[in-house]
C-alpha cells in the first residue's frame, strides 16, 4: 500500500526512530558480501535518489505553516487545508506525523512519507467536527532530518458549531439545513392537512408550501341576527332587530322568524336603585317599583364569616357580630402541637383555607378560624418542604412524599423515595441508616423535584462515624414514579425550586459527615447555590462558591434574577452575582429571613449594620430592622425591630403594604415605597415559635401567622400579591408561599 493512502487519525499516530546504527552496519556488510552498491539499500541516508555514496551530505524538513485555524465549522460537515511540506538538502527526509491533545474530527495524511531531497509534498489536514466544542490539538511531524528541527509542531485549532434550527414556522414545508449549501431549505409538501389558524376557514390543506382553507358558514338561521365571521374570534351572531322595550321588569327577546317578545322579569328582580336594608327598586308582575326594606329582611354583609345577617336599624348586620376593623385579631385558632417547620410555611388556597403541618399530621383552618378536617400521619412532616397544587397538597413524611385532598384531607397516595439509594452497602451491626425527603418544589407539568438524603451512622450514640449521600430527585406528574435526577455526593439541597424556565434552582449544603444535620442550624455548615439549566444552552448553568450560613432561602425575580440569602446576593441568569449585605459572622447569618420581591424592589429581615462589631459579639446582640432594597443592592429604606433574635420572614400584598412581626409579640404594616407605619398590632401572647416565622396572606386579606399551637388572623388592608411570597411557585398551581 502507497504512503499517499495512510491517513492520520487521533490516537493512531507512531514515533518514527529512523535507521539503527547496527541496522546500518548490517547494509553494510550485505552490500560486500553480495557486490551490490551499498546505496541501493532503502536503509542508507547517505545517498543521492540515483544511487551515488555523498559524504558529508546533509538533510532538514520545513513546513509551509506553522499554524492552522480552521474557524467555525458546522457539525456534519468537512473543511480541508493543504501544508507543503519540503526537504531543502542533498538528502531526502522521512517523517511520521502525530496528534496531540483534544483532536477528536481532526485527521491528516499522508500519516508517514519520504520527500525526496530538495523536493517538496502536499500534506492535508481536515476537520470534520463530532460536537459543539473549540478545540485546539497540535500536530507534529517527527524526521530523520540530520539538520534541526528534526520535529516539527503544527498548532491546529477549529470550532464545531451546531447547524441553525431551520424552522420556519411552516407546517406545510420540511425544513432542513443544507451542509453542502450552507443554508436551509424549506421543500413544500403537497396534500397535508394544516391549520392556517383562522378560525372563519375549514378544510385545511397544503398547497405549494402555504395552508390554505374554504371559507366557513356561520348562518344559525335566526332572522333576528346578522351572522359574519371574524377571523380572530370566529363565527358572530349580531342582532339585526332590537326587542328592548326600556322596560328593566320584562325579559326581551327576539325568537327564529323576527318576532320580539316581552316576559314579565322575576318577582322581586332589582330594577333600580338600592340602599341596602333601606329602599329597593323591584320587579313586581313586570314593573319597577320602589318599595321600604323591612326590618329583619335577611341581607348579606359581603363577610364570609357571618351567616345570619339581618337589616337591623337600616344595617345589615349578624346580631352579636361585630367584624373586626383593619389591624384587629380576627381569630385566634388552637390546633395543637405543631411540626417543627410548621411557623415557617403556612400554605394558604385561593378560598383563604390554611393547612398546617402537626406533630403527627395536617389540619386545615378557614379564613373565619374554624378548624376543618385534620389527618393523621405516622410520622412528623417536614413542613417546610411542603408543597400546594389544585386541589392537593404534597408533604414530606420521612422518606416518603404523600398526597393529600385539600378538601376533604383524604390521603391520595404515598411515594417511598427511600428505594431510589437502591440496596444499602453492608454495615457493621451497630450502623443506623435513615433516609429523609427535605424539600419539594413544583414544575409547570406538576411534577416535583425532591431533595432526598440518606445518612448513614456506624458506631454508637457519642463515637464512630457518620457518611452522607444526598440526591434531587424527580417525580412524574402523577406523583405515582420517581427517578434519580442529580446524585449530589457528600452533599444536600436544604432548599429547591423552580424558575420562570423550568430550570432547578437549589441551596446546596456541604460540611464534614459528622457535623451535618438535615435540620438546618449547624454551624459549621457550608452553603452554596446552583442553577442547572436547560441542557443545550450555553451559560445557564451556575454555582456560587461555599459560604457559611446557618440557613439561607432563595427568591426569583423577573429575567432570570435569583435572590439568595446568604449574605443577600443577587445572582444574575448567567450566574454573575452582586452581593447587597455580607454578615462577618455565621450568628448574623443565621438571622437573614428569606427575601420577599415587589415590583423592582427587594425586602428582607436582617442585621442593621452590617460590618460593626454587634456581628461579632453574639447572635441575641445583633440589631435587626426590615430592609428595603432596590435590585441594584442600593439601600431605600429600613424599619429597626425592637426585638428580634430569629429569622423573621414578611409578607407583601397586591396594595403594596408590608406585613411583619416581631417578638413582643406585635404586627406591623408598613407601606411598600416609603416605610410608612400604617398600623401596629399587639397579639395576645408572647411567640416563641421553635424555628423561622412566615408571615402568610389570605386573598380575603387576613394575615396569617401559625405559632405557639394556635393560628393567628389579623385583618389586614388587602389581598395576597401573588409575586410577593418568599419561595417562587406558580399563580396557576397554589397561593402557598412556598
Amino acid at each position: 500500500m502507497g504512503a499517499e493512502n495512510r491517513w492520520l487519525r487521533p490516537g493512531t499516530g507512531r514515533r518514527f526512530r529512523g535507521p539503527s546504527t547496527s541496522l546500518r552496519g548490517l547494509a553494510g556488510r550485505l552490500a560486500g558480501a553480495f557486490a551490490v552498491p551499498i546505496c541501493s539499500l532503502a536503509v542508507c541516508a547517505a545517498c543521492h535518489d540515483d544511487g551515488g555514496l555523498v559524504t558529508g551530505a546533509r538533510s532538514s524538513f520545513r513546513a509551509s505553516l506553522d499554524a492552522v485555524d480552521f474557524g467555525r465549522v458546522y457539525v456534519g460537515a468537512e473543511e480541508r487545508r493543504t501544508v507543503t511540506l519540503s526537504a531543502p538538502g542533498d538528502l531526502p527526509v522521512t517523517y511520521t506525523a502525530s496528534f496531540s491533545g483534544q483532536a477528536l474530527g481532526f485527521k491528516a495524511g499522508p500519516a508517514s512519507n519520504r520527500v525526496a531531497a530538495n523536493g517538496r509534498l502536499e500534506f492535508t489536514i481536515t476537520f470534520a467536527p463530532k460536537l459543539d466544542a473549540t478545540l485546539a490539538p497540535s500536530l507534529r511531524l517527527e524526521t530523520d532530518a540530520t539538520d534541526a528541527p528534526t520535529a516539527i509542531e503544527i498548532k491546529l485549532s477549529g470550532t464545531g458549531v451546531n447547524p441553525p434550527d431551520c424552522e420556519d414556522g411552516n407546517g406545510c414545508t420540511v425544513d432542513r439545513f443544507d451542509l453542502a449549501e450552507r443554508r436551509c431549505i424549506h421543500e413544500a409538501q403537497p396534500d397535508r392537512a394544516c391549520d392556517d389558524l383562522n378560525p372563519c376557514t375549514e378544510s385545511d390543506t397544503c398547497i405549494e408550501g402555504l395552508c390554505q382553507g374554504t371559507p366557513r358558514s356561520c348562518d344559525d338561521g335566526n332572522g333576528c341576527t346578522d351572522d359574519v365571521c371574524d377571523p380572530s374570534t370566529g363565527c358572530l351572531h349580531l342582532s339585526t332587530r332590537s326587542c328592548d322595550d326600556d322596560n328593566p321588569c320584562t325579559i326581551d327577546t327576539c325568537d327564529r322568524e323576527g318576532q320580539c317578545e316581552h316576559n314579565d322579569a322575576e318577582l322581586g328582580t332589582i330594577c333600580d336603585s338600592i340602599v341596602p336594608c333601606t329602599i329597593a327598586g323591584i320587579c313586581v308582575f313586570g314593573n319597577c317599583r320602589t318599595v321600604d326594606i323591612p326590618e329583619g329582611t335577611p341581607c348579606d354583609d359581603g363577610d364570609p364569616c357571618t351567616q345570619e345577617e339581618r337589616c337591623i336599624d337600616h344595617q345589615c348586620i349578624q346580631p352579636g357580630y361585630t367584624p373586626p376593623a383593619v389591624g384587629e385579631v380576627k381569630f385566634i385558632t388552637e390546633v395543637g402541637p405543631l411540626a417543627s417547620t410548621a411557623s415557617e410555611n403556612p400554605i394558604i388556597d385561593r378560598d383563604g383555607t390554611v393547612f398546617i403541618g402537626l406533630s403527627r399530621g395536617i389540619t386545615a383552618v378557614d379564613q373565619c378560624g374554624l378548624r376543618g378536617w385534620t389527618t393523621e400521619v405516622d410520622l412528623e412532616p417536614r413542613w417546610s418542604g411542603a408543597v400546594a397544587l389544585p386541589g392537593v397538597l404534597s408533604v414530606p413524611v420521612g422518606q416518603r412524599v404523600i398526597d393529600v385532598d385539600t378538601t376533604s384531607g383524604a390521603v391520595l397516595g404515598s411515594l417511598d423515595l427511600g428505594t431510589l439509594f437502591g440496596t444499602p452497602t453492608e454495615t457493621t451491626t451497630t450502623a443506623t441508616t435513615t433516609i429523609e425527603v427535605l424539600d419539594l418544589a413544583v414544575r409547570a407539568s406538576g411534577a416535583l423535584i425532591a431533595s432526598v438524603v440518606r445518612r448513614t451512622h456506624d458506631g454508637d450514640q457519642v463515637g464512630g462515624h457518620s457518611t452522607l449521600d444526598g440526591l434531587l430527585a424527580e417525580i412524574d406528574r402523577s406523583h405515582r414514579r420517581a427517578s434519580i435526577f442529580l446524585a449530589l455526593g457528600p452533599r444536600f439541597a436544604t432548599r429547591v425550586a423552580i424558575d420562570q424556565d423550568e430550570s432547578i434552582l437549589a441551596v446546596l449544603r456541604e460540611a464534614e459527615p459528622n457535623d451535618m444535620d438535615t435540620s438546618g442550624d449547624d454551624s459549621g455548615a457550608m452553603e452554596l447555590a446552583i442553577r442547572l439549566g436547560i441542557e443545550g444552552l450555553a451559560n445557564n448553568s451556575w454555582a456560587t462558591s461555599a459560604t457559611a450560613a446557618l440557613r439561607s432561602d432563595l427568591a426569583i425575580g423577573d429575567r432570570g434574577r435569583v435572590f439568595w440569602s446568604s449574605g443577600l446576593k443577587r445572582i444574575e441568569k448567567d450566574g454573575e452575582m452582586l452581593s447587597f449585605l455580607v454578615p462577618t459572622s455565621t450568628a448574623a447569618a443565621g438571622l437573614i429571613g428569606a427575601p420577599i420581591l415587589g415590583a423592582e424592589k427587594l425586602f428582607v429581615v436582617g442585621p442593621t449594620s452590617p460590618g460593626l462589631e454587634a456581628f461579632e459579639s453574639g447572635r441575641d446582640a445583633v440589631p435587626l430592622s426590615l430592609q428595603t432594597f432596590d435590585f441594584s443592592g442600593r439601600l431605600l429604606w429600613s424599619f429597626e425591630l425592637p426585638q428580634v433574635s430569629r429569622r423573621i420572614v414578611p409578607a407583601l400584598d397586591d396594595a403594596g403594604t408590608v406585613f411583619f412581626i416581631d417578638e413582643t409579640p406585635r404586627l406591623y404594616a408598613l407601606k411598600e415605597h416609603d416605610g410608612l407605619l400604617l398600623f401596629q398590632t399587639d397579639l395576645p401572647e408572647p411567640l416563641t415559635p421553635s424555628g423561622a416565622v412566615s408571615m402568610g396572606l389570605t386573598p380575603g386579606g387576613i394575615a396569617v401567622i401559625v405559632v405557639d399551637e394556635r393560628v393567628v388572623g389579623v385583618r389586614a388592608v388587602s389581598g395576597l400579591a401573588h409575586s410577593a411570597w418568599p419561595r417562587h411557585r406558580r399563580d396557576n398551581l397554589s397561593t402557598g408561599h412556598r
